[in-house]
């Protein structure tokens, strides 16, 4: 059974002489199939019904004339003839009528089946043709609706014969004959010319894909884009050449390559991703990095496609790919350029801004905004005309169209713009035509605000009409020149300023007042001068005399008697040069200062860890002296004990430079102490050496007084060795009432100071070694050869800072230095007698914290010689468990502050959480330092410094204990 015809034609284009040629010797099948761009069914239905006509009327009706047939034959043959034909004329203008032909070619056979002799005659071989056409032009239902109905049609036919066989038309044997062979040879032609005609239609079809084949390859390898056809692993089956050069692969060594070889390791995540979405069905465009075989990194846009594969059912990829490398890179230059204009517009000073030519805004910087009040928003959109001055619309909007018509840019005259206060301020605009891609060009200006210097032009000229009143009597120096450098007319303050009367400067040339170094008549302010513009420099003029004074020179160009003249004024600036210089002394003070906190921080941590160390050595001494009997071994350890006591205070001289160690503060009687220190180091003064105290009505400082007696006991020593062949050693004390703005030194709250001055007559120091005096172990003494430990100067600065006070030096080279110290003047009451000191020994309960397990063994063993019971905890963690458990037994806590995990501090809270009474003593290498202070005023017992001896440990447990029993 034939199938219905649905393939498409393709049309090949012939060049005109072969198409002539074609077109003199058409195939008769294509005159049977005259239109080639109709499908192949309706070409062949076309045809069909041509050659069914033409057979009727041609052969079949001239061949009936030879035989004896019915009259009614031809009769009806004729319109069926003509039928056929009319409908082959209806289908070459677009009307395929399949189910009227069908109808006629049935309706025909049937009239005619009678009077052409029925199932004698060759009328039943045509309903070979009616079944063939009914296969070859309808499908489905119909088609096997409508060849039931003809089989019946036909059944019908001859039962009709059979039951009326008088209707039949007889024939002889000769016309039987005749009309057999006929309708035999009709229906084989039929037959033979309708498959000729579908296989010559097939034939020029397959012909006609094999040529659009190859023109689609040659389309294919033709195209600047990259084509390919991938398998779901990603391997190259087909592609063209622009593909193989895209990925830099030679011809042919392409195809059977994986594209995850080409792919960087960071993009074949998105390439897996991309291939399951073909899988899916999807169609995808995306970009994609590969790296080709030369190591160049190129990037693509690819344009995925799903292609099933119907042979193996796998999915296949059509891609299309383009390289668009340097369009990548354009465009991030392009965007790097974006950005850097838009930042320049956004950080612009001057207001960047673009009007079309109604005047309308159409950009405008952020600058706007910071210049004249308006949000940048309200600005958009509206025209410029009512932000501007009503007297210098004119002018711009000539300006603007000048531009706008010529081309040409330029500087706009100076206009007006309103304020959203209400002032208004003074602006110049440099404009350019702006070409846009659509619409009108633009213009596009930079607007800069001239309000200052017109402000100075306005007021100038104004001051014209007073200038020659208030020449004579200005405080500042006035001059003018001529632009040759001509001095022309000059004030009494200028004239005062250098030394010299009027006349006498008015004959002076320039250069005998100008310093060359800094002239005001050098070139470049010469060329600003005379370009009009108005600004201020500073210079340097020699004074009759001699000497080189500072000036800060305000010049401008203006016009007298038609001709232009220089005018400058001038002040002197020799002050606010002084205060500038001691301003930048300051700083260098300050950068001392800064400098010595910081080696502050140093020297503590390192008489912490000193203090950690002396405290193991001290104490297993002290442990080891109360129970030695052999006095030899009894004096090597108070030996070890008096060097770790001697080393103990070198770190507490390493702690009062760190501003750390305020153990004791109490009112101080400087007097006093000054005189103390004096009685201790007069054995050692030279005879030639005369000390002057001038200290009456001094009043008292609080503060501790060991540190206090050292600072003065190291100033003094320090002084005396300045002058080791005599002089004069002063030591004077005042008050001061200091505020915070009148103190030239380091920053100190506003108040009551005393201050302290120790002088001597010595050596003095170099500029040099000023700026390192308080620097810990810098020193510049040496005695016997051996250098000093450079921490006497540097642990006076530290205890004084600590005191809230400060040091301070002036010294010349050879003629002496004054060491200042200034502190707090006192506010507590007199110191009490402390009460005699109660037994040694104690008992209950003790818990000892402490990290280094060195000094927690000491420690345990000492409370242990002293009565007590010893818990021991390595951190703050284990100590607030232990004291957790049985809190209640314990008569006291001896807590460490710098711990791991947990440090004294936190632990400290913890342990109120649980007692808030707990009595707890603070062992610290630090000294009293602010967080002692903190956990003192929290509530903690007392506070111990280490290294400490068994005697001041039993004294400070016993105070703690005393008052204070487990609950």
């Amino acid at each position: 059974m034939l199938l219905p015809i649905r393939t498409p034609v393709r049309v090949r284009i012939e060049p005109p002489e072969e198409h002539v040629l074609k077109r003199r010797w058409k195939p008769l099948s294509e005159w049977l199939l005259p239109e080639a761009t109709l499908s192949l069914e309706k070409q062949f239905f076309q045809a069909l019904c041509l050659l069914g006509g033409v057979l009727t009327l041609a052969v079949v009706i001239p061949a009936n004339l030879l035989q004896d047939l019915n009259p009614w034959v031809n009769r009806l043959l004729v319109p069926f003839g003509f039928g056929l034909l009319a409908l082959a004329w209806a289908a070459r203008r677009g009307h395929y009528l399949r189910r009227t032909a069908l109808i006629i070619i049935i309706a025909g056979l049937d009239l005619i089946w009678f009077p052409n002799g029925g199932s004698q005659g060759s009328i039943g071989l045509y309903f070979f043709s009616a079944a063939l056409f009914l296969v070859l032009f309808f499908e489905g239902y119909f088609r096997v609706v409508a060849l039931f109905l003809l089989l019946a049609n036909i059944f019908a036919l001859h039962f009709a014969e059979a039951l009326w066989p008088n209707l039949l038309h007889t024939f002889s044997k000769t016309d039987r004959l005749i009309d057999l062979l006929t309708g035999y040879a009709l229906s084989l032609l039929i037959c033979s010319l309708m498959l000729w005609v579908v296989l010559s239609g097939f034939n020029r079809e397959k012909q006609r894909l094999a040529e659009s084949e190859g023109l689609y390859r040659e389309l294919l390898n033709r195209q600047g884009e990259g084509f390919a056809m991938l398998d779901a692993q990603e391997r190259f089956l087909v592609v063209n050449p622009m593909a193989e050069e895209i990925f830099g692969v030679a011809p042919g060594q392409l195809v059977g390559r994986s594209l995850l070889d080409l792919v960087p390791l960071d993009q074949q995540e998105l390439l897996h991703r991309e291939t399951g979405l073909r899988a899916d069905g999807s169609h995808s465009t995306y970009e994609l990095r590969i790296r080709r075989d030369d190591g160049a990194q190129r990037t693509l846009l690819v344009t995925g496609t799903p292609r099933p594969d119907h042979a193996s059912g796998l999915p296949q990829t059509i891609g299309i790919f383009r390289d668009i490398t340097e369009w990548r890179e354009q465009e991030d230059q392009l965007r790097e350029s974006e950005e850097k204009f838009r930042a320049y517009i956004e950080q612009s000073i001057d207001v960047i801004f673009t009007l079309d030519a109604d005047g309308n805004f159409t950009f405008v910087s952020p600058a706007w905004e910071r210049h004249f009040g308006y949000p940048v928003k309200e600005v958009i959109g509206h025209a410029f005309a009512p932000f501007v001055h009503p007297d210098d619309i004119q002018p711009c909007f000539a300006f603007l169209t000048e531009v706008l018509a010529t081309g040409h840019g330029g500087a706009s005259p100076p206009y007006r713009v309103k304020h959203a206060d209400g002032s208004w301020r003074w602006f110049r605009a440099n404009g350019i035509r702006l070409s846009t891609a659509v619409g009108a060009p633009q213009f596009m200006g930079v607007a800069h605000d001239i309000t200052e210097r017109r402000q100075a032009e306005e007021a100038l000229k104004a001051s014209e009409a007073r200038y020659r009143a208030l020449f004579d009597l200005a405080s500042e120096g006035i001059f003018t020149l001529s632009t040759e450098g001509v001095i022309l007319e000059v004030n009494e303050a200028m004239a005062r300023m250098h030394g010299y009367t009027v006349e006498e400067m008015k004959r002076l040339p320039m250069m005998e007042v100008d310093t060359a170094e800094n002239s005001e008549l050098a070139p470049d302010r010469m060329r600003r001068l005379l370009a009009g513009e108005a600004f201020t420099f500073e210079v340097e003029h020699l004074h009759k005399d001699g000497h080189v004074f500072p000036l800060e020179v305000s010049a401008s160009l203006v016009q007298t008697e038609g001709r232009p003249v220089i005018l400058a004024f001038h002040r002197e600036i020799t002050e606010r040069k002084t205060a500038e210089e001691a301003k930048r002394l300051l700083e260098q003070e300050k950068q001392q200062a800064q400098k010595m906190d910081s080696l502050g921080s140093l020297a503590g941590g390192v008489a912490h860890d000193f203090n950690n160390m002396l405290s193991g050595i001290m104490g297993y001494a002290d442990l080891l002296l109360s129970g030695e009997e052999n006095p030899k071994r009894q004096k090597a350890l108070r030996a070890i004990i008096a060097a770790a006591t001697r080393s103990a205070e070198l770190t507490q001289k390493l702690l009062a430079f760190a501003r750390r160690g305020r153990n004791l503060v109490e009112a101080l009687d400087l007097q006093a102490m000054v005189k103390e220190c004096l009685d201790l180091l007069r054995p050692s003064m030279n005879p030639d050496l005369h000390v002057v105290v001038a200290m009456d009505g001094c009043p008292t400082v609080d503060g501790d007084p060991s540190q206090i007696h050292q600072v003065v006991v190291n100033l003094c020593i320090n002084a005396m060795e300045a002058m080791p062949d005599g002089g004069v050693l002063t030591i004077a004390a005042s008050i001061q009432e200091i505020s915070e703005s009148s103190h030239p030194g380091e920053p100190l709250p506003s108040g009551r100071y005393v201050e302290l001055s120790v002088s001597d007559t010595g050596v003095g120091m170099s500029d040099a070694v000023k700026p390192r005096i308080f620097e810990p172990f810098f020193t510049t003494k040496t005695t016997a050869g051996v250098a000093g430990t450079g921490l006497g100067l540097s642990t006076a600065y530290g205890i004084i800072h600590a005191h809230g006070g400060t040091i301070s030096v002036d010294s010349t080279r050879g003629k002496g230095t004054t060491f200042r110290v200034l502190l707090p003047a006192g506010s507590l009451p007199p110191k009490r007698k402390e009460a005699p000191a109660a037994s040694a020994t104690g008992q209950g309960l003790v818990l000892l914290v402490e990290d280094e397990p060195l000094l927690r063994e000491m420690g345990k063993s000492i409370l242990e010689s002293l009565g007590y019971e010893v818990i021991s905890a390595a951190d703050g963690v284990e100590a607030v468990e232990a004291y957790r458990l049985d809190h209640h037994r314990f008569c006291a806590v001896l807590l460490d502050l710098k711990m791991p995990r947990m440090a004294g501090r936190e632990a400290f809270r913890e342990l109120q959480k649980i007692n808030l009474g707990v009595p707890v003593l603070v062992c610290t290498g630090y000294g009293e330092n602010e967080e002692v202070q903190e956990l003192l005023t929290l509530g903690a017992a007392g506070m111990l410094a280490k290294p400490y001896q068994i005697s001041t440990l039993a004294a400070k447990l016993r105070q703690v204990t005393q008052d204070r029993r487990p609950t």
